[in-house]
């Protein structure tokens, strides 16, 4: 669904939008953070084990949450390496993908179709493709970065290098300036949409929009109130 249209022929509208600027009529309400990069390493030896699974880099410059992928159900190595991910900051993102010749204000986005021409709306600059050379470069920005980054919370000096590093960009990873309404909907128009770009980021806030996308339409169809999303988290 790439508009939020009236379409007589059906009662109701449902549909998943990847992003907010594919809905046009969304799209001036909830510009995106330019994109964030995802790097993983393997490989971590015991000795240099980090003390969790998990971290809210409340402090860090680039790196805003680092995750042990290999403590996931499932997801241990024979080996003993571990997998990580890291998830860096759109302020940090925006600066090492933007291309050499693009300024301090230029928007950036994916090289994708927009329908008439696959070339980006004027004002916004594509990102360069994502070649391995490109995306391991990327990667070793990136490490560097959380080596610097873990080195002001935690207390060691050095981190051997990783077996295996990568990296992948979302060009519309975060909700740069959320709605603030939980989520949106018109009875009349019979469609209702949620997702991050309501209340911000992150799985949880998504979840609540849904949660409240998901009333919406329970009211429009002329059902009883759902449970309360929160009681039936807790």
């Amino acid at each position: 669904m790439r508009d939020l249209i009236r379409m007589p022929q059906f009662t109701l509208m449902l549909g998943w939008v990847p992003r907010p600027a594919d809905a046009p009529s969304l799209s001036a309400l909830s510009p995106q953070a330019p994109g964030s990069v995802m790097a993983a390493d393997t490989g971590v030896v015991p000795s240099q084990r980090l003390p969790f699974d998990a971290l809210h880099l409340l402090g860090g410059t680039a790196i805003q949450w680092i995750a042990r992928d290999s403590s996931k159900p499932g997801r241990s190595r024979a080996d003993g390496g571990e997998g990580w991910v890291a998830i860096t900051r759109p302020e940090f993102s925006a600066r090492i993908l933007r291309p050499a010749e693009a300024g301090d204000g230029a928007q950036l986005t994916e090289s994708c179709s927009t329908g008439d021409s696959d070339r980006p709306a004027q004002g916004i600059l594509p990102l360069p493709a994502a070649s391995k050379e490109y995306r391991a470069a990327k990667a070793a920005e990136i490490w560097a970065a959380l080596r610097q980054d873990l080195r002001g919370v935690l207390d060691f000096d050095t981190l051997a290098p990783p077996s295996f590093v990568s990296s992948h960009r979302w060009a519309s990873c975060f909700t740069a300036s959320p709605l603030g309404p939980p989520a949106m909907w018109n009875e009349e128009g019979r469609w209702a949409a949620c997702g991050d770009f309501c209340l911000g980021p992150g799985l949880e806030r998504a979840a609540e929009s849904g949660a409240a996308a998901a009333e919406a339409v329970a009211s429009m169809c002329g059902l009883p109130p759902l449970p309360d999303f929160e009681a039936t988290c807790s």
